[in-house]
């Protein structure tokens, strides 16, 4: 076949697999090889990233990084993990970089406000959330993400994790969506109970992981510096608590 049949072919191919929907990994070969071979279509770039496994990529196309700065109606962990990107590889994109700077920014101060992180959000959090940033607003909204902790357990018969704070009398329970649950952790004295169907609870014999999301010992000292600082009693104390038990 030539070079043009060729490209008629794959045209037709990927026309079908955008027409049927078809979001599975197993098809991102496809919708990257429309990319590499330059196909116009409509949707090929929303279902390249749809198809992603954002957990191995190592580089997007740069053809992918322009289409998105024009264009990006992609879903939220899609868009937080192009961002993140991007904010990654500052130094290699130049021109680019600063044509996305004012988008991912606002995206960054939008999702700070309805209380949204994940790993690729909390990065974003860490380049824009300067001391500068600081503005009444912005102080307002920040103590429900700098706590924030992720929990990842696969055990399919587990909806939930409890989180125990014995010295404060408070016990807060956060269900778990596709085996994950984001979690505030204002301290070092706790305890993880996860949460199965049934309301069992268990401490440690079920595996599960936790990771911390956000420097809160360096947004507090960021917030208890600023006269802005409007947060309400009780997060002020937890704030300064934590500053007081470790040290800070």
């Amino acid at each position: 076949c030539s070079i043009y049949e060729t490209k008629n072919i794959l045209s037709a191919v990927l026309h079908l697999l955008i027409l049927g929907e078809k979001k599975e990994k197993v098809y991102h070969q496809w919708y990257e090889l429309g990319i590499k071979s330059s196909i116009k279509m409509p949707e090929l770039y929303e279902y390249y990233m749809a198809t992603l496994d954002m957990a191995s990529c190592k580089k997007l196309p740069v053809p992918v990084l322009i289409y998105f700065q024009y264009d990006n109606r992609l879903q939220l962990k899609q868009k937080a993990f192009l961002f993140r990107y991007v904010i990654e590889h500052e130094q290699w994109l130049g021109k680019l970089f600063e044509a996305y700077d004012g988008i991912i920014k606002a995206f960054t101060f939008e999702q700070l406000q309805k209380g949204v992180i994940n790993e690729d959000i909390a990065v974003l959090y860490h380049h824009y959330l300067t001391k500068e940033a600081m503005t009444p607003h912005v102080v307002k909204a920040m103590p429900a993400v700098i706590f924030k902790h992720h929990i990842h357990c696969d055990h399919p018969g587990i909806k939930g994790v409890v989180v125990d704070y014995s010295e404060l009398g408070e016990e807060n329970y956060y269900p778990f969506v596709h085996g994950e649950a984001y979690v505030d952790l204002y301290m070092d004295d706790y305890r993880i109970v996860l949460v199965d169907t049934r309301g069992g609870r268990y401490m440690s014999t079920i595996p599960y992981t936790i990771d911390r999301l956000m420097d809160a010992g360096r947004y507090i000292r960021m917030l208890v510096s600023t006269s802005k600082f409007v947060m309400n009693r009780e997060e002020t104390t937890r704030c300064l608590f934590l500053i007081e038990v470790n040290g800070r």
